[in-house]
């Protein structure tokens, strides 16, 4: 397991991502950031260029966010290191939270990343990425998710009419 960990830190150097999944992961971590409560009425949606968005769905809490700003960033260089979050920006808004399966179900286009094609330059880009790894089934595990974040960018870009 240690080896696999090796190869994909790696091959994440190599290609350049490391940035990127660590500025994923201060969005999967907000909840670790703010804790249970204070992530039930609030949403990391994006990040940019170090600026962490922050969506929350009422005044008080958004006015008691703010003011905690600072100990936000620094749980964040304690989780994740230095520099992935250098601001938070907060927002009042609504709370998006991922639909119910039976939701998804009543409706097969929400997120649904199966029917998106990609090019064969795209294709051969995730073959470029897994080929390194030496087990044939951790290599493909890889190549399917690389694939599948492509596909998801792709989806998105989409949705925001790009």
């Amino acid at each position: 397991m240690q080896r696999m960990r090796e190869i994909l830190d790696e091959v994440i150097r190599a290609k350049g991502m490391r940035r990127q999944i660590e500025a994923g992961m201060a969005i999967i971590r907000w909840s670790d950031v703010v804790g249970v409560v204070g992530s039930k009425f609030s949403q990391a949606t994006r990040i940019k260029d170090g600026k962490l968005t922050v969506v929350v769905s009422n005044s008080v809490l958004l006015t008691d966010m703010r003011l905690r700003k600072e100990e936000y960033i620094e749980r964040y260089e304690e989780l994740l290191g230095e520099g992935i979050v250098r601001d938070i920006e907060f927002r009042l808004g609504v709370i998006k939270r991922p639909k119910l399966r039976e939701e998804v179900e009543e409706n097969p286009l929400y997120g649904d990343i199966s029917r998106i094609e990609l090019t064969d330059e795209e294709l051969s880009m995730a073959d470029e990425i897994a080929k390194g790894v030496e087990d044939e089934e951790t290599r493909e595990i890889i190549r399917k998710a690389i694939i599948g974040q492509i596909k998801l960018n792709k989806w998105r870009e989409s949705l925001a009419g790009g």
